[in-house]
């Protein structure tokens, strides 16, 4: 042992040769007798201090060539090796070899384990191994969780192609390489996930993430075609003695909450989205059984003829009072639906339960003489939507001209192609096709003409500031005369106001909905509304 501690670390003399650049060639090294020897006068010295007189080293040799170090005898006698020490030498060197291979086979696996076969960089096992390395110290300042995701990356991919997105993600991965600093490492979790772990100061990784966000925004080029992207960030501190998975669940929530903020921003985990996190999840396991017992019900808003004070038709909405929550607005549960994934099945009860009362309206003479249905963007993408109206007219046997289907203009600009295919295939089957919200979106007026369209309704928020002048009477207007020259009727929702009502009809509106003529109610007191109301002949005063 004394020998070997006086041997670690020894450098050779550069007069005669390095004495280490002979061991790790091919060939074997014999000093037959230390006394004699005169290339390495230090490893000479330290051998006779030890009583060595003769050392033999033969190289380790692995199964691909390369040496990969060496075995050496000493004796304590001057001499060369004899048969059995060749013997012994031989075997030990093949143990060995295979040893190092091991050792060597070994490390590359983990290596392959913790790193990202696209971008070499780490992965998501290294970074747990990491945190868990970190927590066990003590961290001279806190650890930060920047996780970066890119917005709509399942779109890039579907436009590009596999390989070129893949070749956007390298092209990624090396602009945020280039960006960070210090200590800080980048990590690719999973597909467009990247993380920066950071130890820099709260005002730091602000900067940091600003700088990312901004990194985003610049244009890639890919195969010679400029691709824009967005991205969001979810910041979370790790503290000693804290869960990994926790830090790394508290920056996913903050992520959520820039998706949810409108994308292409950061936010810090704040432990008020815990709360929420939870509260939106309680929700979302409610809304599950009560769509699946029918626990939600439908709500009627009558649709007014400004001319004649004739009913024109009505529209079906959504409501929801769970037991232990209460009543919980659609603005609340309809959003819940749509992230899980749950508006297919709000949707499609929505449609049987409108159709079975309208069947019931027209086995006892009550005058509705249309029922509109809204259908989400996600709903409208559905292949199987058109068979699923068909269906339900059929087994409810109601005329596909007394049903409306609503869709916003937010759905058309999700997919065009898809949605004109599917529009066109809902008017061949008789269903009318109705614009919700128009105004309020970004769709274009060729787009408009495109759809066949049998209605268009002027969303409620023009009726803030709407009088007899204005800007806002201008744009209503013309509203009203392209849908007349594209040969849709108009409803303007959310009028309230008999000086309303009586602009819209002035200017020549169609229909009005609001709570002027009703509130949403339920058919019971929807059949008291329409026997009132057809015996008073009531309009617009």
């Amino acid at each position: 042992m004394p020998v070997l501690q006086a041997l670690e670390g020894m450098e050779a003399s550069t007069a005669g040769g390095a004495c280490g650049t002979a061991i790790v060639t091919a060939e074997e090294v014999v000093v037959p007798d230390f006394m004699t020897e005169t290339r390495w006068p230090a490893l000479r010295d330290v051998a006779l201090q030890h009583g060595l007189a003769a050392e033999w080293a033969v190289p380790i040799i692995l199964r691909n060539g390369d040496v990969a170090g060496s075995f050496s005898l000493y004796f304590r006698k001057p001499g060369q090796p004899d048969a059995w020490h060749r013997r012994i030498v031989s075997a030990c060197a093949h143990l060995a070899m295979l040893a190092i291979e091991q050792q060597r086979s070994h490390e590359s696996i983990l290596r392959l384990s913790y790193t990202d076969r696209l971008t070499s960089l780490p992965n998501r096992m290294w970074l747990n191994r990491r945190m868990q390395e970190l927590d066990s110290r003590m961290a001279a300042s806190p650890i930060s969780l920047v996780i970066i995701d890119l917005d709509r990356f399942r779109k890039i991919v579907e436009a590009l192609g596999q390989g070129r997105a893949d070749q956007l993600l390298l092209a990624l991965a090396h602009r945020l390489r280039d960006s960070i600093m210090g200590r800080d490492v980048l990590i690719r979790t999973e597909g467009d996930e990247f993380v920066i772990l950071t130890e820099e100061s709260a005002a730091d990784v602000t900067l940091l993430a600003e700088r990312t966000i901004h990194q985003l925004e610049e244009p890639f080029t890919i195969d010679g075609v400029p691709v824009s992207v967005s991205g969001s960030i979810g910041i979370s501190t790790h503290h000693d003695g804290q869960e990994v998975e926790e830090s790394l669940r508290q920056a996913y929530t903050a992520l959520a909450q820039a998706k949810k903020a409108g994308r292409g921003c950061y936010r810090f985990f704040h432990p008020s989205m815990n709360r929420q996190t939870n509260d939106h999840v309680i929700l979302a396991s409610n809304l599950r059984e009560a769509i699946a017992d029918r626990r939600l019900t439908l709500v009627y808003q009558p649709q007014v003829n400004v001319a004649t004070g004739a009913l024109h038709g009505v529209e079906a909405l959504s409501r929801w009072t769970d037991p232990v929550l209460g009543a919980i607005p659609p603005g609340r549960f309809i959003p819940v639906a749509e992230e899980t994934g749950q508006i297919r099945a709000l949707g499609a009860w929505s449609l049987r339960v409108a159709c079975e009362q309208m069947a019931d309206w027209i086995a006892r003479g009550v005058p509705v003489p249309t029922v509109s249905v809204n259908l989400s963007a996600i709903q409208f993408q559905d292949p199987e939507l058109v068979s699923q109206l068909a269906t339900v007219l059929h087994q409810t046997n109601v005329p596909p001209e007394r049903l409306i289907v609503e869709l916003t203009e937010t759905t058309m600009i999700e997919n065009f192609d898809q949605t004109m295919t599917t529009a066109a295939a809902i008017r061949n089957l008789g269903i009318g096709l109705s614009m919700d919200d128009f105004g309020t979106g970004y769709s274009s007026l060729a787009n408009l003409a495109s759809l066949p369209l049998s209605e268009v309704k002027i969303d409620r928020s023009f009726m803030k500031g709407f009088g007899s002048t204005g800007n806002v009477r201008q744009v209503v207007t013309a509203i009203i005369r392209i849908g007349h020259t594209l040969g849709m009727t108009v409803i303007a929702e959310g009028v309230e106001e008999p000086d309303q009502c009586n602009e819209l009809r002035a200017i020549g509106c169609d229909v009005i909905q609001g709570y002027y003529f009703a509130r949403p109610m339920d058919t019971t007191s929807l059949d008291t509304w329409i026997r009132e109301r057809r015996a008073e002949h009531a309009t617009c005063p």
